[in-house]
């Protein structure tokens, strides 16, 4: 049986590991669980309060490669839960191809995808930010809006009106000045609400809309089509590149 996984997705400083000490404490405190932080990452006063608990272990990973080996290594009988902080110091798409091909060995289970979008980083430089943001909210079932504090209201309510001007199937989730939220269960119910399909099974057919007298008269590929934030040209170049943010992190928090 595989284990059941949680990717988290977003910048340094988005509070990410505060949401795992919230979640693991008050929707798994009867769950193994296994939080996958990467070595590059800035220590935070979070990590002594997960290494605090006694039904939750820190592994640390040193690369793509060492993460592999980790999690597909991890035994199911002492492991009931992943939550895989994906290394904000690489390319996002990066890091979800490289959670993609643990998936793919079907050792884990993905059951939701959380984004964290850092509301202070995106008043301060909103534009520059939008296409992370976009591809934050492509990938996740729950989108998390943080750092708010002495953000704008207006600010949120321009984050939350343009996802559901866009009808984003994602929920949408608030995090206080603690980075706790009102219902920790809900952001790990096993539904699928995201609008990549990367982790998901399904048969090209389908999107064909065939029928005996609906057919093509051009010859047509079967072939899956890769999601757009992953594609790339010949050249290995990504098509849609989803930019680095890391300056603006540094810049919204210094």
């Amino acid at each position: 049986m595989s284990i059941g996984a949680y990717l988290i997705l977003s910048s340094a400083q988005s509070g990410r590991r505060g949401l795992c000490v919230d979640v693991c404490k008050n929707a798994f405190s009867e769950s193994n669980v296994k939080v996958f932080l990467s070595e590059n990452e800035n220590t935070s006063t979070d990590d002594e309060i997960l290494g605090g608990f006694a039904n939750v272990e820190v592994v640390k990973y040193a690369s793509a490669d060492d993460a592999f080996e980790k999690l597909v290594s991890l035994d199911e009988t002492s492991t009931d839960v992943v939550l895989y902080i994906a290394n904000s110091t690489q390319n996002l798409a990066d890091e979800i191809e490289n959670f993609k091909s643990v998936v793919d060995t079907g050792k884990i289970n993905l059951v939701r995808v959380w984004s964290i979008i850092d509301c202070k980083m995106y008043e301060m430089f909103g534009k520059k930010v939008a296409s992370f943001v976009e591809a934050l909210s492509h990938f996740a079932d729950c989108v998390m809006l943080s750092q708010r504090s002495g953000v704008a209201n207006a600010t949120v309510n321009e984050i939350v009106s343009h996802f559901n001007k866009q009808y984003k199937p994602h929920i949408i989730v608030y995090m206080d000045k603690f980075n706790r939220v009102a219902n920790t269960f809900e952001l790990t119910i096993d539904e699928a609400r995201r609008i990549s399909m990367l982790f998901d099974e399904y048969d090209p057919v389908d999107d064909l809309d065939l029928d005996e007298d609906n057919l093509p008269e051009e010859p047509f590929s079967l072939e899956r089509k890769p999601d757009p934030y992953l594609e790339k040209y010949q050249n290995g170049q990504r098509k849609n590149p989803i930019p680095d943010v890391s300056e603006f992190v540094k810049l919204a928090h210094q």
